[in-house]
């Protein structure tokens, strides 16, 4: 039992658990302390080459507009930017921590990678069975009425604590990690947690990639040496775990095989000339049903000027189009057609965004109102800025107050790309190619798995925020970061 202890990185374990959980937030502040007290290191920080410069220039950026352009400067503007900040630095401070726990103690993260999936499949197999009990069903991805059956994986948040996508796309990453490692029993248990949470969108993803990996097997006897390209026996284990995922799918929840059908195959446009009128009195033309020309006729300049008597009539327009959107489980596409709307507001907006806080974010949300904790709803002034609170605020409102079916993350505005555009502009994207993506990509292709996993990203970056809940950006980071590191374990869980 000692050396199976032994061979656990504990204080690793603390951030992927404690630091990475999304039920308590005062809880993964306090465990990141900690783990800063613990293995401070601060020399590290500021080493060259050592961590990526993505998140200080950032900041940097985001200062600078704050002060320069801004210039809001009330409490809850102030107090919204600074928690913003903090978020990233604390996104930062774990990335220190992840690589001290690489360089210290490379041949203890794939031991405890396996306690973490182990755990994290026993909570999440514990979250299934208490719902198949409380409605004494054996299978209650079926048959069941929300928020059951089809959604029952929405309540699936395994050792997370909340956040069901989150739980899903860890999964993900662990199963391309357990699979270059041929660690097929791991492979397979986070394959069972991947159907557990029945995140559509990532199963899809996630079958999809392991058939490239599958189809780059070929390759590997024309590249032999190329180490990202996998060997014959991965390519068989990822083609067996596509076929397994795609036959689970429509075992499991037939419902859910009907959803995906309906919303990918069968889907069809509304036809081009279809017209919507728009009843408001002051409202004098007709606009089309397209969501891109709706959105296209919109005033976006108007966030920079005092509010004209006409800009209520805008509002109107864009509440029904919002519904609308959000009806049609088209929430996220209508997201990305208002962030580029507002990016063509002016060249300050286009070049540095609306500011940390200000048009797309998890701080966002929480800093207007729309969260539970304690910390947002009581403590901190709330701070909504109109191109916020017209914009993104109405889909997060219109996706909470109608049919349960509109909960879809069709209908979130959630996504990384959303936010580093709106609230950075291309200062920002830049940033996050050439220190982020570039940095990594160099590096993937001398390495084994690191590339798909940098794939895989790309879906989870469209469908939430990196960043901000603290999680899925560690365990990218940790397994790209030991790709290759890792010798010969002879002590291992299994």
């Amino acid at each position: 039992m000692k050396s199976k202890l032994y061979v656990i990185d504990w204080l690793l374990l603390v951030l992927l658990v404690v630091v990475s959980n999304q039920a308590v937030l005062w809880l993964k502040f306090l465990a990141l302390l900690v783990l800063i007290l613990m293995r401070p290191n601060w020399r590290g920080l500021f080493q060259r080459q050592r961590l990526s410069l993505f998140i200080p220039l950032l900041i940097l950026v985001a200062a600078v507009n704050f002060t320069f352009f801004v210039q809001e400067y009330t409490l809850p503007s102030i107090t919204s930017f600074g928690v913003s900040i903090g978020f990233w630095i604390a996104a930062f401070l774990g990335s220190h921590q992840v690589k001290i726990s690489v360089e210290r103690n490379p041949q203890k993260i794939l031991p405890t990678l396996q306690l973490f999936t182990i755990l994290n499949l026993l909570i999440s197999f514990g979250q299934v069975a208490r719902i198949a009990w409380q409605n004494q069903v054996w299978n209650p991805y079926n048959d069941l009425p929300f928020p059951y059956g089809m959604s029952t994986g929405d309540l699936v948040f395994g050792i997370l604590g909340e956040a069901s996508y989150n739980n899903a796309f860890v999964s993900g990453l662990l199963a391309l990690y357990f699979l270059f490692k041929r660690k097929w029993l791991f492979f397979l248990l986070c394959l069972i947690t991947e159907l557990l949470v029945f995140g559509n969108i990532m199963l899809l993803s996630l079958s999809f990639l392991f058939v490239l990996i599958a189809l780059a097997g070929l390759v590997k006897r024309l590249r032999p040496h190329a180490s990202w390209l996998p060997t014959k026996a991965v390519a068989l284990a990822a083609l067996a775990g596509a076929a397994l995922l795609l036959v689970m799918i429509r075992v499991v929840s037939p419902e859910n095989t009907n959803y995906i059908l309906a919303h990918t195959v069968s889907e069809t446009a509304p036809p081009a000339d279809e017209l919507t009128e728009i009843e408001d009195p002051n409202a004098s033309k007709h606009m089309h049903a397209s969501l891109l020309q709706q959105v296209a006729t919109l005033d976006f300049k108007k966030y920079h000027r005092p509010e004209m008597p006409g800009d209520r009539v805008d509002v109107g327009i864009r509440e029904r189009l919002t519904e609308k959107a959000v009806h049609e489980l088209k929430g996220k596409k209508l997201s990305f057609l208002e962030t580029a709307a507002y990016l063509k507001s002016d060249v300050r907006t286009l070049m540095l965004g609306a500011g940390p806080g200000r048009f797309s974010s998890l701080t966002a949300a929480r800093m207007s109102g729309l969260d539970s904790s304690r910390l947002f709803r009581k403590v901190l002034p709330q701070f909504s800025t109109k191109a916020y609170t017209e914009n993104h605020r109405l889909i997060h409102v219109y996706r909470v107050s109608g049919d349960p079916a509109w909960l879809s993350n069709a209908n979130w505005p959630d996504s990384f790309y959303n936010q580093l555009l709106g609230e950075y502009g291309l200062a920002g994207l830049l940033l996050f190619l050439v220190f982020y993506v570039l940095r990594y990509l160099r590096r993937s292709l001398h390495q084994s798995y690191s590339i798909w996993a940098s794939a895989l990203l790309i879906p989870i970056a469209l469908l939430t925020y990196l960043v901000e809940p603290l999680c899925v950006l560690f365990f990218y980071e940790l397994l790209v970061e030991s790709d290759n590191s890792i010798g010969p374990v002879k002590t291992q869980i299994a």
